[in-house]
Protein backbone atom coordinates (compact mmCIF):
# COMPACT_ATOMS: atom_id res chain seq x y z
CA UNK A 1 0.00 0.00 0.00
CA UNK A 2 1.36 3.68 -0.46
CA UNK A 3 -0.06 7.22 -0.37
CA UNK A 4 -0.17 7.67 -4.01
CA UNK A 5 -1.50 5.77 -7.39
CA UNK A 6 -0.16 6.46 -10.07
CA UNK A 7 -1.92 6.24 -13.32
CA UNK A 8 0.36 7.44 -16.29
CA UNK A 9 -0.03 10.83 -16.87
CA UNK A 10 -2.19 11.17 -14.23
CA UNK A 11 -2.14 10.46 -10.59
CA UNK A 12 -3.99 10.67 -7.17
CA UNK A 13 -2.69 11.35 -3.68
CA UNK A 14 -4.52 11.56 -0.32
CA UNK A 15 -5.15 15.39 -1.06
CA UNK A 16 -5.84 15.35 -4.92
CA UNK A 17 -6.52 13.53 -7.82
CA UNK A 18 -4.47 15.24 -10.67
CA UNK A 19 -6.06 14.94 -13.89
CA UNK A 20 -4.12 15.11 -17.22
CA UNK A 21 -5.63 16.15 -20.53
CA UNK A 22 -3.44 14.82 -23.48
CA UNK A 23 -4.54 13.95 -27.54
CA UNK A 24 -4.78 17.62 -28.03
CA UNK A 25 -8.30 17.62 -25.67
CA UNK A 26 -9.45 14.08 -27.04
CA UNK A 27 -8.07 12.35 -23.75
CA UNK A 28 -9.45 13.73 -20.35
CA UNK A 29 -9.85 15.49 -18.14
CA UNK A 30 -11.36 12.53 -15.81
CA UNK A 31 -14.21 12.27 -13.96
CA UNK A 32 -14.14 11.40 -10.15
CA UNK A 33 -16.95 10.55 -8.01
CA UNK A 34 -17.42 9.22 -4.27
CA UNK A 35 -19.36 6.72 -2.86
CA UNK A 36 -21.81 8.33 -0.25
CA UNK A 37 -23.65 5.05 0.79
CA UNK A 38 -26.40 5.01 -1.65
CA UNK A 39 -24.40 5.80 -4.89
CA UNK A 40 -21.87 7.59 -6.39
CA UNK A 41 -21.69 11.29 -5.88
CA UNK A 42 -20.08 13.49 -9.11
CA UNK A 43 -17.13 16.31 -7.77
CA UNK A 44 -16.79 19.53 -9.05
CA UNK A 45 -13.54 20.10 -10.28
CA UNK A 46 -11.32 21.61 -7.70
CA UNK A 47 -8.23 23.32 -9.51
CA UNK A 48 -8.94 23.77 -13.30
CA UNK A 49 -5.60 24.55 -14.92
CA UNK A 50 -6.36 23.70 -18.48
CA UNK A 51 -5.38 25.94 -21.47
CA UNK A 52 -7.54 28.47 -23.27
CA UNK A 53 -8.97 25.68 -25.62
CA UNK A 54 -8.84 23.04 -22.96
CA UNK A 55 -6.81 21.00 -25.11
CA UNK A 56 -4.02 20.23 -22.48
CA UNK A 57 -2.57 20.91 -19.09
CA UNK A 58 -4.49 19.43 -16.34
CA UNK A 59 -7.69 19.90 -13.40
CA UNK A 60 -7.81 18.69 -9.99
CA UNK A 61 -10.28 17.29 -7.62
CA UNK A 62 -9.96 17.19 -4.23
CA UNK A 63 -9.85 13.33 -2.26
CA UNK A 64 -8.91 14.50 1.04
CA UNK A 65 -11.21 13.14 2.37
CA UNK A 66 -11.63 9.37 3.72
CA UNK A 67 -13.76 6.79 1.41
CA UNK A 68 -14.36 5.25 -2.17
CA UNK A 69 -13.43 6.80 -5.64
CA UNK A 70 -14.55 5.92 -9.18
CA UNK A 71 -12.78 7.31 -12.05
CA UNK A 72 -13.63 8.19 -15.65
CA UNK A 73 -11.43 8.76 -18.68
CA UNK A 74 -8.22 8.97 -16.75
CA UNK A 75 -5.52 10.05 -19.85
CA UNK A 76 -3.02 7.53 -19.02
CA UNK A 77 -0.83 8.80 -21.96
CA UNK A 78 -1.08 10.62 -24.91
CA UNK A 79 -3.95 8.36 -26.28
CA UNK A 80 -4.83 5.88 -23.74
CA UNK A 81 -7.74 6.72 -20.79
CA UNK A 82 -8.81 4.49 -18.20
CA UNK A 83 -11.87 3.53 -15.31
CA UNK A 84 -11.12 2.23 -12.10
CA UNK A 85 -12.07 2.19 -8.58
CA UNK A 86 -9.47 3.55 -5.36
CA UNK A 87 -9.89 3.85 -1.96
CA UNK A 88 -8.30 6.62 0.39
CA UNK A 89 -8.69 4.89 3.80
CA UNK A 90 -8.81 5.76 7.29
CA UNK A 91 -4.62 5.21 7.64
CA UNK A 92 -3.98 7.44 4.75
CA UNK A 93 -3.09 5.14 2.06
CA UNK A 94 -4.24 5.30 -1.85
CA UNK A 95 -5.69 1.90 -2.54
CA UNK A 96 -7.07 0.79 -6.05
CA UNK A 97 -9.62 -1.45 -6.20
CA UNK A 98 -11.00 -4.46 -8.81
CA UNK A 99 -13.96 -3.97 -10.52
CA UNK A 100 -15.03 -7.37 -8.67
CA UNK A 101 -13.81 -5.85 -4.81
CA UNK A 102 -15.65 -2.52 -5.26
CA UNK A 103 -19.21 -3.94 -4.28
CA UNK A 104 -17.46 -6.03 -1.34
CA UNK A 105 -15.78 -2.69 -0.14
CA UNK A 106 -19.54 -0.76 -0.17
CA UNK A 107 -20.85 -3.23 2.14
CA UNK A 108 -17.96 -3.18 4.50
CA UNK A 109 -18.31 0.69 4.88
CA UNK A 110 -21.99 1.14 4.57
CA UNK A 111 -23.27 -2.51 5.35
CA UNK A 112 -27.09 -0.53 4.93
CA UNK A 113 -26.12 -0.65 1.00
CA UNK A 114 -26.25 -4.43 1.03
CA UNK A 115 -30.24 -3.77 1.58
CA UNK A 116 -30.58 -1.06 -1.37
CA UNK A 117 -29.02 -3.67 -3.71
CA UNK A 118 -31.11 -6.16 -3.31
CA UNK A 119 -33.87 -3.51 -3.84
CA UNK A 120 -32.25 -2.73 -6.73
CA UNK A 121 -31.69 -6.03 -7.88
CA UNK A 122 -35.18 -7.60 -7.18
CA UNK A 123 -36.35 -4.28 -9.22
CA UNK A 124 -34.57 -5.15 -12.51
CA UNK A 125 -35.65 -8.69 -12.14
CA UNK A 126 -39.16 -7.78 -12.53
CA UNK A 127 -38.23 -5.64 -15.23
CA UNK A 128 -36.80 -8.44 -17.14
CA UNK A 129 -39.71 -10.94 -15.96
CA UNK A 130 -42.09 -7.90 -17.60
CA UNK A 131 -39.86 -7.33 -20.60
CA UNK A 132 -40.24 -11.59 -21.04
CA UNK A 133 -44.17 -11.20 -20.87
CA UNK A 134 -43.90 -8.37 -23.18
CA UNK A 135 -42.19 -10.60 -25.67
CA UNK A 136 -44.33 -13.36 -25.64
CA UNK A 137 -47.31 -11.23 -25.99
CA UNK A 138 -46.09 -9.35 -28.86
CA UNK A 139 -45.35 -12.53 -30.28
CA UNK A 140 -48.67 -13.77 -29.93
CA UNK A 141 -50.21 -11.19 -31.54
CA UNK A 142 -47.52 -11.46 -34.76
CA UNK A 143 -48.41 -15.37 -34.75
CA UNK A 144 -52.17 -14.63 -34.67
CA UNK A 145 -51.64 -11.22 -37.34
CA UNK A 146 -49.77 -13.57 -39.53
CA UNK A 147 -52.46 -16.43 -39.20
CA UNK A 148 -55.20 -14.02 -39.90
CA UNK A 149 -53.41 -12.79 -43.02
CA UNK A 150 -53.56 -16.20 -44.24
CA UNK A 151 -57.29 -16.66 -43.75
CA UNK A 152 -57.82 -13.46 -45.42
CA UNK A 153 -55.73 -14.51 -48.53
CA UNK A 154 -57.24 -17.68 -48.61
CA UNK A 155 -60.57 -16.33 -48.36
CA UNK A 156 -59.99 -13.27 -51.18
CA UNK A 157 -58.50 -16.14 -53.49
CA UNK A 158 -62.20 -18.56 -53.23
CA UNK A 159 -64.02 -15.55 -53.85
CA UNK A 160 -61.73 -14.44 -57.16
CA UNK A 161 -60.21 -11.64 -55.92
CA UNK A 162 -57.01 -10.41 -57.58
CA UNK A 163 -54.70 -7.45 -56.09
CA UNK A 164 -51.76 -6.07 -57.73
CA UNK A 165 -48.24 -6.57 -56.93
CA UNK A 166 -47.09 -3.96 -54.28
CA UNK A 167 -43.87 -2.26 -54.59
CA UNK A 168 -41.80 -1.45 -51.14
CA UNK A 169 -38.07 -0.58 -50.29
CA UNK A 170 -37.58 -3.94 -49.25
CA UNK A 171 -38.98 -8.00 -49.70
CA UNK A 172 -39.72 -7.50 -46.02
CA UNK A 173 -41.73 -4.55 -46.12
CA UNK A 174 -43.79 -5.99 -48.77
CA UNK A 175 -45.01 -8.97 -47.15
CA UNK A 176 -45.80 -7.33 -44.61
CA UNK A 177 -47.76 -4.83 -46.49
CA UNK A 178 -49.18 -7.64 -47.94
CA UNK A 179 -50.35 -9.07 -44.93
CA UNK A 180 -51.81 -6.00 -43.89
CA UNK A 181 -53.94 -5.20 -47.35
CA UNK A 182 -55.15 -8.96 -47.32
CA UNK A 183 -56.34 -8.09 -43.94
CA UNK A 184 -58.07 -4.62 -44.70
CA UNK A 185 -59.68 -6.43 -48.34
CA UNK A 186 -61.37 -9.22 -46.59
CA UNK A 187 -63.19 -6.73 -44.91
CA UNK A 188 -63.76 -4.06 -47.09
CA UNK A 189 -62.98 -6.21 -50.74
CA UNK A 190 -64.74 -3.49 -52.91
CA UNK A 191 -62.51 -0.53 -51.50
CA UNK A 192 -61.22 1.51 -54.41
CA UNK A 193 -57.59 1.77 -53.34
CA UNK A 194 -56.65 -2.00 -53.35
CA UNK A 195 -56.85 -1.85 -57.05
CA UNK A 196 -54.77 1.26 -57.43
CA UNK A 197 -52.94 1.90 -54.52
CA UNK A 198 -49.38 -0.36 -55.32
CA UNK A 199 -47.18 1.11 -52.38
CA UNK A 200 -46.23 -0.73 -49.63
CA UNK A 201 -45.86 1.99 -47.06
CA UNK A 202 -49.36 3.02 -48.08
CA UNK A 203 -50.61 0.32 -46.50
CA UNK A 204 -48.11 -0.02 -43.92
CA UNK A 205 -48.79 3.27 -42.78
CA UNK A 206 -52.94 2.12 -42.58
CA UNK A 207 -51.92 -1.03 -40.63
CA UNK A 208 -54.13 0.44 -37.37
CA UNK A 209 -57.19 1.87 -39.49
CA UNK A 210 -57.70 5.28 -40.78
CA UNK A 211 -61.14 6.63 -40.27
CA UNK A 212 -60.72 9.34 -42.90
CA UNK A 213 -59.74 6.50 -45.52
CA UNK A 214 -61.59 3.74 -44.49
CA UNK A 215 -64.65 5.79 -43.28
CA UNK A 216 -67.57 3.61 -41.16
CA UNK A 217 -65.60 0.36 -41.72
CA UNK A 218 -62.37 1.89 -39.53
CA UNK A 219 -63.45 0.26 -36.38
CA UNK A 220 -63.83 -3.49 -38.55
CA UNK A 221 -60.51 -3.16 -39.33
CA UNK A 222 -58.91 -1.88 -36.01
CA UNK A 223 -60.51 -5.27 -34.73
CA UNK A 224 -58.69 -7.13 -37.13
CA UNK A 225 -55.70 -5.79 -37.40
Amino acid sequence: MANRLDLGKSYVDTEKFFARVTGGGAYGPAELAIFDGTGWRDLEIFEDMRSGSERSRYVTYDTSRHGLYKFVRAAVSAGRVENGYFEHTEDGQIVRLSDAAVEKRQIQLFPEYETILQVAREKELRQAEDWLEKGARYQQKITERKAMAETARATLKSQGVVLPKLVGKSTKQVKFANDVRARIALSNPTLPELQTQTSAEFWIERRNGDTAFFGSVAGRIQRLI
